[in-house]
């Protein structure tokens, strides 16, 4: 239906350009699960019976997918060919498309015909905005390859892949990782489907370099762990203490990523991969602080003298709406389904590869040296500085005892342009991060405090004064974000995070999975920043 743009339901929008439509859709096939969907919870029933209604589940996508706030869609192949049932869609051959109820109903009605096994069924579905998959199957990308393959084909290695992992439901496993086994057996059908058309594994992959795929395949076999493998415990969780709670998290506490990674860092906030966060705020219903170590690709200018000032991603939340209270709006009305493609927040690309002009910001000609608010400051920035003389002098409001003060942008500049505040003192962010807070909120109740006792992710460290003044000055020296700026950004944002560790650093990391996840993250980092402040991936090699 790739020439018909179609209205979407609003359980299954998808966020970025032309949100509403999609033109294609489908499932993917070779992404089995260990997870089986019981159709009864009746406790009287029989084996026999409990084995008729019991269903081994496919990820047939993301969205309406196996972790949807919205529910999942389960769908249903079978080839039954001209005895399906009449509620059923042809796809190709003698394989029909069906719901999981019909399926169900079937097996249920007609047990001696129909057994769960005679279905392959997915949960969720992939969808492509209008114009999408062109741009992503065209020569720029060639992300895609068409095949025009017979029922059989694909029937044939669907069996051959639920063989794997029904030896993996049954515990009948090697010494192999379960997510192995399965990534493995979808990985082989794809290599089954190149074999059909004579096409090497070399020749299909011949676009990326030996280095990249191998940080795709590390990706992918991460992904693996988390979801082909349900009900696992603490999968690929190599932070095994028991906690940090000894140390307060307050204004001015720093913490940073821990390492290595965990498995949800690598894959859904690869932006905090080596951070180091400065906290702002404390408060009963969240953390509030900022990443220090993320220039953007954009600056402001506030002396004609010097260079301009980078601006830096502090986090997923812009300024404004961090004021004002709005995110809470925003962060309740997603369904949790969204994808990739949106921007990193609201008003990003707004000046995302541009100098901000002095005479642009906002600015206030009246400026003495009382302490001051932020809640009458109109400027979509957040400025910190680190000048202990000026900050003696109740030049902005200090962050617990710590040396940094926020200052407000008008008072910033009229010290800059003084010279009485150096730009190696300052840094200016467009955005913050915040840890919601909730009773149920995980185990420790959310904040910053989950991440470090509940999700063994982030750790609060306790820094002298000299160390600290050491990691500032190195990040201080980062550039403006560019192509050829990104990758000693990255080793100043290593740098600076191992300069904070109290066991000897990454030297210390001398376990084979260890070491290969600590590479992994400095990879995945520069993935993210590439694809999110560079606004450059398909230019910017990242291998391992």
């Amino acid at each position: 239906n790739g020439n018909i743009e179609q209205t979407v339901p609003d359980e299954e929008l998808a966020m970025g350009e032309k949100r509403g439509k999609w033109s294609y859709r489908g499932i993917m096939l070779n992404r089995h699960t260990n997870s089986m969907l019981f159709g009864s919870d009746d406790d009287t029933a029989t084996m026999e019976e409990y084995e008729c209604d019991t269903w081994k589940i496919q990820r047939g996508g993301d969205l309406l997918g196996l972790d949807s706030n919205s529910g999942t869609q389960f769908a249903c192949l079978h080839q039954f060919g001209d005895q399906s049932d009449a509620a059923s869609s042809k796809l190709i051959g003698n394989i029909s498309y069906t719901t999981l109820s019909i399926a169900q109903a079937l097996c249920n009605e007609n047990p001696t015909k129909y057994h769960p096994d005679d279905f392959m069924t997915f949960g969720g579905f992939c969808s492509w905005r209008p114009g999408q998959l062109e741009r992503e199957m065209g020569e720029d990308r060639s992300e895609w390859i068409v095949l025009s393959v017979d029922w059989q084909t694909i029937w044939d290695e669907l069996l051959l892949q639920r063989e794997k992992a029904t030896q993996v439901i049954a515990g009948d496993c090697s010494d192999e990782a379960q997510h192995e086994i399965l990534v493995n057996a979808g990985t082989n059908m794809w290599r089954h489907f190149l074999e059909k058309i004579g096409m090497q594994e070399e020749q299909a992959t011949s676009r990326l370099p030996a280095g990249q795929l191998g940080f795709y395949d590390s990706m992918l076999n991460v992904w693996a762990e988390e979801q082909l493998v349900r009900g696992g415990v603490n999968k690929g969780d190599d932070n095994d203490d028991d906690g940090d709670s000894s140390k307060p998290i307050r204004p001015g506490a720093i913490a940073r990523a821990k390492s290595p990674p965990t498995n949800d860092m690598l894959l859904y906030d690869a932006e905090f991969l080596r951070s180091t966060i400065l906290v702002l705020e404390e408060r009963e219903d969240c953390t509030v602080g900022v990443i220090l170590n993320h220039p953007m690709s954009a600056a402001i200018e506030c002396k004609e003298s010097e260079d301009p000032l980078p601006i830096r991603y502090g986090g997923p939340i812009d300024i404004e709406t961090w004021r004002d209270g709005s995110y809470r709006d925003e962060y309740y009305e997603e369904d949790g389904d969204d994808d990739d493609d949106d921007e990193v927040y609201e008003g990003f690309l707004d000046y995302q590869n541009n100098e901000v002009n002095f005479e642009d910001l906002a600015f206030d000609d009246d400026v003495n040296d009382e302490v001051v608010g932020f809640e009458d400051d109109e400027s979509s920035f957040l400025w910190i500085h680190r000048s202990e003389p000026l900050g003696l002098k109740n030049v902005g409001t200090r962050l617990g005892s710590s040396k940094f003060w926020l200052i407000k942008e008008d008072e910033a500049l009229e010290h800059i342009q003084a010279g009485t505040l150096q730009l190696h003192d300052t840094m200016v962010f467009s955005s913050v991060s915040i840890w919601e807070k909730g009773a149920e909120l995980g185990q420790c109740g959310g904040g910053l405090r989950e991440q470090v006792d509940g999700l063994h992710s982030m750790e609060v460290v306790e820094v002298d004064d000299d160390q600290m003044d050491a990691v500032w000055q190195l990040l201080t020296k980062q550039n403006v974000l560019t192509k050829e700026s990104l990758d000693t950004n990255i080793d100043a944002t290593i740098k600076a995070w191992d300069m904070m560790s109290t066991d000897g650093g990454e030297i210390a990391q001398n376990h084979d999975r260890r070491t290969s996840k600590v590479r992994l993250a400095t990879a995945a980092l520069k993935a993210y920043l590439a694809r999110n402040l560079l606004g450059d991936p398909l230019n910017t090699p990242v291998e391992l």
